[in-house]
């Protein structure tokens, strides 16, 4: 699938990015959209899979297909309908690819006729609702990860649970989840299957959550459910659904094991005053490495995933600990056909030898790392620090976890546990920021990584050369990667929104460097992200 939609405003403008923020800043272009996809086929071996688990893999495949249907009602609720309707065969495609009439590597802009601007609610709340009236609906559901907010004839709010709505799905899922547990070989996993059949008939995931965590030596691994938050820009409270089908890779799960040890070290290091990193980090915490087999529902909407921490819920994360998931094949191609490019193309002669495969991969263990450190609850009794920070809270917590990733990693490297040269990291650490930004501002990578990038450049760790590459001063690079730690982190703490939407929006512009960077980069027709081949075809079994 290749889309060309190429359009410039060299004139001074405002954007507004999904939730509608504007930023302060004078110098301020739109991100220049280019979507270009490279195809990547999810082929595995599995002869070392009995028959009974390759059946096994089969079933979770057909539970996970359930996920694209709710994921498409999340955002839109009559998406078969309008599927139907659509002639035009490309723009079925795009419709498929970006679960609804939206494009999602273009701001979120109608790419079918009759469409306006895609509700920032989603389909999670009435198109219609206000703030005010969100706040003032007195029933403590609408606060539920896992409820949709109706209105009535006469009017009035109402909730309808995850479970209520898609009763349907969820009776057919519970079914073939039931078979896999009596298939697999693994008791294990078998119990978690069983309990997760339970879950998503109440949206009550503890049980079955504490059982996965816990599910550590399984060569399969399979994740499903209201799972991530990505496209409630309204409230950014409605959790929406996806899935990952993962083969265990055992010698690099084994490399990985070391970092668990430091995740308490590394939680005590952060550079904040001690009542900010007070809270531990889960004991069961753990770093995996996989090969993914199978996606489901939003993991590839917008930017195919690469590793995520799960489970969601914040007090499950501190009771419980969480798994850090990373999707090896997934990175391979990403850096293959997207970030190596972008280095050739942005990057002075100088340092383009610092871009490294090994670092991208390091990196992105390292933000998953800092996902599951820092601060959850606010030290001043203001609840947790996502309910503090309501609507900024998604991007504050990509800008914390990019900022602290980079500090691991220094500390990693003073007690001799990354053997690289940092350099690499951090070249390849800024060069992945512009391969996230192309993702366009309805993307909350993107809108994190924006700010992050200019925060860089303001305080001199990143600099133009007179051809508009890129050049890194790595001292300034530690510097700044701690002071935003610093902020970040202590701004969460006290449950600050004031100060974060201060921060944020005076950081969220695209300047006329930047601006001109990402069209050399579109000009050079480098990919924005993959698109997944994946099913049992694809598998060959």
């Amino acid at each position: 699938m290749k889309k060309n939609i190429f359009w410039a405003i060299l004139f001074l403008i405002f954007f507004i990015a999904c939730d509608e923020k504007e930023s302060k800043n004078s110098n301020n272009f739109s991100i220049p959209s280019e979507n270009i996809v490279h195809k990547v086929k999810l082929e595995e071996d599995l002869t070392e899979f009995s028959n009974n688990e390759k059946l096994v893999i089969k079933l979770l495949i057909r539970a996970s297909m359930y996920n694209d249907s709710m994921f498409f009602y999340e955002n839109i609720s009559n998406f078969k309908e309008i599927y139907s309707q659509i002639k035009d065969q490309e723009k079925k495609e795009l419709f498929v690819y970006n679960f609804g009439p939206w494009d999602r590597f273009n701001e979120n802009k109608p790419f079918i006729e009759g469409f306006g601007e895609k509700p920032s609610g989603a389909n999670f709340y009435p198109n219609d609702i206000t703030v005010e009236e969100f706040q003032n609906y007195p029933d403590n559901c609408k606060n539920s990860l896992y409820t949709f907010i109706r209105r009535n004839q006469e009017g009035e709010l109402y909730c309808v649970p995850y479970n209520v709505q898609f009763k349907t799905y969820i009776d057919s899922i519970s079914v073939l989840l039931l078979k896999a547990a009596e298939l697999t070989d693994s008791p294990e996993f078998s119990e978690y299957l069983i309990q997760r059949s339970k879950d998503i008939k109440t949206d009550n995931y503890f049980k079955s959550d504490s059982l996965w965590v816990r599910l550590q030596y399984n060569k399969l691994d399979y994740v499903f459910g209201p799972i991530q938050i990505l496209d409630d820009c309204l409230f950014n409270l409605k959790a929406e659904h996806q899935s990952f089908l993962l083969v265990k890779d055992e010698v690099w799960s084994e490399k990985m094991h070391k970092y668990n040890k430091w995740l308490r070290f590394l939680q005590k290091a952060i550079p904040v005053p001690e009542e900010y990193r007070a809270e531990e980090p889960g004991s069961n915490s753990s770093i995996s490495v996989y090969d993914i087999i199978f996606f489901g529902g939003s993991a590839t909407a917008g930017g195919t995933l690469i590793s995520v921490v799960l489970p969601l819920e914040s007090q499950t994360q501190i009771t419980q600990g969480v798994k850090n998931l990373q999707f090896k094949n997934i990175m391979e191609s990403k850096f293959d056909a997207v970030l190596k490019p972008i280095s050739d193309i942005v990057l002075t002669d100088l340092q383009k030898e610092y871009i490294s495969s090994e670092a991208f991969f390091v990196n992105t263990i390292l933000y998953e790392m800092a996902n599951s450190l820092g601060i959850r609850n606010t030290i001043n009794g203001n609840g947790t620090v996502r309910n503090a920070l309501k609507d900024y809270y998604t991007t504050t917590s990509h800008i914390k976890n990019y900022a602290l990733s980079l500090f691991l990693a220094e500390k990693l490297y003073e007690v001799s546990e990354l053997s690289n040269d940092l350099k690499e990291n951090y070249l390849t650490f800024v060069v992945d920021l512009l391969r996230r930004i192309r993702f366009g501002l309805n993307n909350e990578y993107a809108k994190s990584n924006i700010v992050f990038y200019n925060y860089l450049v303001e305080n001199k760790a990143i600099k133009y050369d007179k051809n508009n590459h890129i050049m890194i001063d790595y001292n300034r690079m530690k510097t700044a990667t701690e002071s935003l730690t610093n902020q970040v982190i202590i701004m969460q703490g006290n449950g600050d929104y004031s100060g974060v939407k201060a921060f944020v929006d005076e950081h969220l512009y695209i300047d006329e460097k930047l601006y001109n960077l990402i069209i050399s980069i579109n000009n050079n027709n480098i990919p924005t992200d993959i698109e997944i081949v994946q099913g049992e075809d694809v598998l060959k079994f």
